[in-house]
């Protein structure tokens, strides 16, 4: 069970590291769909550090960018298209994305060595 939810984390995490051209497909993906993939994953990343598949560093990287994605308001202009390509806090998140996703694949890669 915690391959596949290592996997929904990926695939989130990949989804809010990516640039905002792919995060914005119409008729798929939107800051909405973005919103709803984070929550999941975050959840899942709870899971995940309860049951120890992640270490502390990905779990608490994931944690603070949970918070502050957590501080802003739902009916904040954040939370629209627009904001994906133009607000530097989503770069900023695209960023430290980017870092945990790199995380996760070399944790991924090390498992499977370690299982060979």
């Amino acid at each position: 069970m915690s391959k596949i939810q290592l996997a929904i984390l990926l695939d989130a995490m990949c989804l809010m590291a990516a640039p905002a051209s792919v995060q914005i497909q119409p008729g798929q993906v939107s800051a909405d769909e973005v919103a709803l993939e984070w929550d999941n994953a975050w959840h899942v990343a709870k899971g995940l550090r309860e049951e120890r598949v992640i270490p502390a560093e990905i779990y608490n990287a994931v944690t603070q960018l949970n918070h502050e994605l957590g501080a802003i308001e739902p009916s904040s202009n954040f939370w629209s298209d627009d904001a994906l390509q133009s607000d530097d806090r989503w770069e900023n998140f695209r960023i430290r994305a980017q870092a945990i996703v790199a995380q996760l694949t070399a944790m991924q890669t090390l498992q499977m060595f370690d299982n060979q």
